[in-house]
């Protein structure tokens, strides 16, 4: 596209020169002045055709025509230098999608520059090529040309901007105005066409950590006016492509098939790759050279797709293993390694699970090495060979603990493919053991994984027959295949508690699902049974320092010649149990005298468990074993103490409710239980896992319950009479409840009788004082029971019944003391209430008086001015008054007709304010007679 100007060179001179004659035609030869245009025309028409490339024309040239003419060219010829201007942009800019070569803006710049014209008239030019290239898609109407007229515009947008400048270009070229564009549009215009020159540059020399070079394309982007992020990322593209053409290549050996694995091109091709990704980061920080200089990287690649992970992890590997080939990772190689993870772009967790997988396989192949050669027997310290080995290979000691442990794992699994240990491979492992430096857990925990399984599969198989199947044949096998494999005692315990406790946790399930107490209880007994004929033993084998005797399981089947015997035995030791038993229960009943007392039921359970302390009688005659039950497996931590407690209680209950057996005639009877279900509970309790006090609480809360029961079923109407009370007594004796505790029992049952009555009078609102005192002595929260304002209105009812008594009584002690204190009011609350009392009724009590002294109601008029006198003494800060002194006397000699005390007729001459002299008056005329007041008389008052 570049040498478009020079081949018709011809063409544009002539247009050039036929122009600028044109105008001199037009304009006609008339004058001396035209005739000197005329010449110049045909100068210039010389100057561009006379075999002269337009590209060399000078402006000095162009200047020194119109100087020698005296014409002013782009003045005469304005017009038709802009058409050669037009032709010439036109001609030098590629079509279509032809991409610019680069020295268009300096082509079409110094064009400009050598013609004259004018900024104005130049950039008129620029703006008309563009609406005919958007006249171009209008024409064409086809998404080719909408594509190609789009191109062609944002080339001559990046020209312009290059001949112009920025400054200029801004104020000359309005392309949005003009086009209806965007700022964005321009820039994206120019920035794609810039980044497509710097990448051609790119491309034309190389990318190489080439100092020169480097400048060279620093300077073309500045020239260009390229962003540094946007360069940046075409240059990163290119390195990225020459990192993807090693890897390519690196790739294609390591997957050559050969017979002999050889990945030394592999590894050469990678090491090229690092050492031209490190040249470049060499050079970075320098801002005389290239943006975007670094490491390499297949980010953003085709290489970065997840299809390709697992290539890229390959060549990682690859590389890791040649430096591990001399048994030594060097720093240099671990520096190596974390570059080569960057650029193949693989994350912290693939690299590190990559080289954990190497180097574990490179451990292992040294390691089989040492032990092989010995090599390992005669370090001096084993655990410093192995810790040297992990320092040479950069490897995590802990790691490093794990391959041991697999190693045994592994060894120990291949000496028990046919169950069994020979001392051989005993001392085998021992060796294994002390060159690994194995801890003493690691190899329990071993034993317990890969021998505990072949333990744990003879022990279900020999449980599996049932507690009527279980002899001394699957004891024995247990027994031997422990000793077989070589399985500590300990261990053995641990799988053995595992497996019994699974099953335990089974009987309890279906216990669960039974529909009714009986069936849930029958198969308690039967986990019970289980535990004491198939689990003891087993556990028995596993207790050191215990001796069989006779009182473990005995198949007595399997040994005919000594069946009487063991027989005769075990029916002697069980006549001396059960001497034990009653002397146990007859220092049980001598305790309870002294009150220590327990439940009756706890008392069996006890006395149960005693009896078969040294063992249980099962069966008759020569079928007769003596049975153990143990303690060692429980399910203490497989279930909450709630549901353990309840499935105690439920067999509790099932024990104490006794069988019901239907007699003739339809009648029917309940059949205690006798103490072999007492014992069945005791070691339920045992398995349970559950403490003494567990079992005493559970014992204890139903004797309780029992007894509540009882109390409430014979206080029916809440009256305990003297028959009531010997048979409750009698059913305290039976549960074996203390007094204390049946005592309160009792007294809680009446308290919940009397709240029943209390609550229907608080309802009624008939709530008394004195059955409020009643509660208290009983022993009842009356604060708790009864609401505050309940307790206030009670108060209330007694101060009011005190202040409208007529008795003229007042008693501070007891209102505020005794009272207060049974309705638990505090104080102050209690002064209050019987102020604002005293405070209504002192006035009303003067009123009423008064009105009954006009009804001539003598008795009536005393007892208001009493009620008066009470009010005072509550309130005596209250004063109060009457109008009529004369009905104030007249109540006085009314109060004095009345044998009242000395002390409260000095109260009341106090309240009504008489005066000495006035009472004195008012008292002889009382005594000498001259007062008369009853209901008959009609006569007015004597004052």
């Amino acid at each position: 596209a570049g040498s478009k100007a020079g081949k018709n060179a011809g063409q544009v001179g002539a247009v050039a020169g036929g122009a600028v004659a044109t105008a001199a035609a037009a304009a006609g030869i008339k004058t001396a002045e035209d005739k000197r245009k005329g010449v110049a025309a045909k100068e210039v028409y010389n100057l561009f055709v006379g075999g002269n490339n337009p590209e060399t024309v000078r402006r000095e040239q162009v200047d020194a025509i119109g100087a020698k003419f005296d014409v002013n060219l782009s003045q005469a010829f304005g017009g038709e230098l802009k058409q050669i201007y037009d032709f010439y942009i036109t001609s030098v800019m590629p079509e279509g999608d032809r991409t610019l070569v680069g020295d268009e803006g300096d082509k079409v710049a110094a064009f400009r520059e050598a013609l004259g014209i004018e900024d104005r008239d130049a950039a008129d030019v620029h703006l008309e090529i563009g609406r005919r290239i958007f006249r171009k898609r209008f024409e064409l109407a086809s998404k080719t040309a909408e594509l190609e007229q789009r191109r062609e515009f944002q080339k001559l947008i990046f020209v312009s901007q290059q001949v112009f400048g920025d400054a200029k270009a801004r104020f000359l070229l309005p392309w949005k105005r003009v086009f209806n564009i965007t700022d964005a549009q321009v820039t994206v215009a120019i920035r794609e066409n810039a980044n497509m020159l710097y990448r051609n540059k790119l491309k034309g020399l190389g990318l190489e950590p080439d100092r020169e070079k480097l400048t060279i394309l620093r300077e073309y982007q500045l020239s260009l006016g390229l962003a540094d992020d946007v360069a940046a990322e075409s240059l990163k593209e290119m390195m990225r492509k020459q990192a993807e053409s090693y890897v390519s290549t690196a790739l294609e050996d390591a997957k050559q098939r050969t017979r002999a694995r050889d990945n030394t091109r592999c590894v050469a091709t990678l090491r090229q790759l690092l050492e031209y990704s490190s040249k470049f980061v060499q050079l970075m920080g320098d801002p005389s050279l290239a943006v975007g200089l670094g490491p390499a990287s297949l980010h953003g690649g085709d290489f970065d797709q997840d299809s390709r992970r697992g290539d890229l992890k390959l060549l990682y590997t690859v590389f890791l293993e040649s430096c591990l080939e001399d048994g030594e990772l060097r720093e240099s190689e671990e520096v190596e390694l974390e570059q080569l993870k960057v650029i193949l772009g693989l994350g912290n967790k693939e690299a590190e699970k990559i080289r954990l997988e190497t180097t574990t396989k490179a451990y292992r192949n040294q390691l089989r090495q040492a032990v092989t050669s010995k090599e390992l027997d005669a370090a001096p310290s084993k655990a410093a060979w192995l810790q040297a080995l992990c320092q040479k290979l950069r490897f995590p000691p802990e790691t490093a603990a794990q391959v041991h442990e697999d190693i045994f794992r592994q060894r120990l699994s291949t000496s028990l493919e046919d169950e069994k240990l020979t001392e051989e491979e005993k001392e085998t492992l021992n060796r294994l053991r002390i060159l690994l430096c194995i801890p003493e857990d690691v190899v329990n925990s071993c034993m317990k994984e890969v021998a505990g399984k072949i333990y744990q599969a003879t022990i279900v198989e020999s449980m599996s027959v049932g507690i009527d199947a279980f002899s001394k044949r699957q004891r024995d096998m247990v027994r031997q295949k422990r000793a077989d494999i070589g399985l500590p005692e300990d261990i053995a315990f641990e799988i053995l508690n595992d497996t019994t406790r699974k099953l335990f946790l089974g009987f309890i399930t279906r216990s669960r699902n039974m529909p009714n107490r009986l069936e849930a209880a029958k198969e308690l007994k039967k986990l019970v049974f289980f535990s004491n004929i198939v689990v003891a033993p087993l556990v028995q084998d596993l207790k050191p320092g215990q001796p069989e005797d006779a009182t473990a399981n005995i198949d007595v089947q399997a040994a005919d010649s000594t069946n009487s015997d063991v027989a005769s035995n075990a029916q002697d030791e069980l006549n001396q149990i059960m001497e034990e038993a009653k002397k146990i229960t007859a220092e049980e009943e001598a305790a309870e005298e002294e009150g220590d007392v327990q439940p009756r039921t706890l008392q069996k359970t006890q006395t149960a468990a005693e009896s078969v302390k040294q063992g249980e009688l099962v069966g008759e005659g020569s079928d007769a074993v003596v049975m153990k039950s143990q303690k060692d497996i429980t399910i203490a931590n497989e279930l909450e103490r709630r549901d353990r407690l309840d499935i105690y209680r439920n067999f509790l209950l099932y024990c104490m409710t006794g069988d019901v057996v239907q007699l003739p005639m339809g009648s029917n009877i309940v059949v205690e239980r006798d103490q072999s279900e007492f014992l069945r509970l005791s070691q339920l309790g045992d398995i349970l896992g559950l403490t003494q006090f567990d079992v005493a609480e559970v014992h204890q809360g139903l004797a309780e319950q029992a007894f509540r029961n009882q109390v409430q079923n014979t206080l029916g109407d809440g009256k305990l009479t003297k028959e009531r009370s010997e048979f409750l007594k009698k059913m305290q004796q039976d549960m074996g409840l203390s007094d204390e505790l049946a005592s309160r029992i009792i007294k809680g049952v009446t308290n919940q009788r009397m709240m029943k009555d209390v609550d229907a009078q608080i309802a009624g609102g008939r709530l008394s004082l004195d059955e409020i005192r009643s509660m208290k002595e009983g022993g009842m929260d009356v604060e708790e029971l009864v609401g505050e304002n309940i307790r206030i209105d009670v108060f209330r009812k007694e101060v009011e019944d005190l202040m409208t008594s007529g008795k003229g009584e007042f008693d501070e002690s007891e209102v505020f003391g005794s009272i207060r204190e049974t309705l638990g009011l505090g104080e102050a609350k209690a002064k209050d209430i019987v102020k604002t009392i005293a405070q209504v009724r002192k006035r009303n009590s003067l009123v009423q008086a008064v009105s009954y002294l006009r009804q001539k109601n003598k008795e009536e008029v005393i007892k208001s001015l009493n009620n008066m006198i009470v009010c005072d003494k509550a309130v005596p800060d209250l004063k109060i008054s009457w109008n009529k002194e004369e009905e104030l006397m007249d109540l006085y000699s009314v109060y004095l007709l009345g044998e009242q005390p000395e002390e409260r007729k000095k109260d009341l001459q106090k309240l009504l304010e008489l005066s000495d002299e006035s009472v004195k008056q008012l008292t002889d005329v009382v005594q000498s007679g001259g007062f008369a007041f009853d209901e008959e008389s009609q006569e007015e008052a004597l004052f």
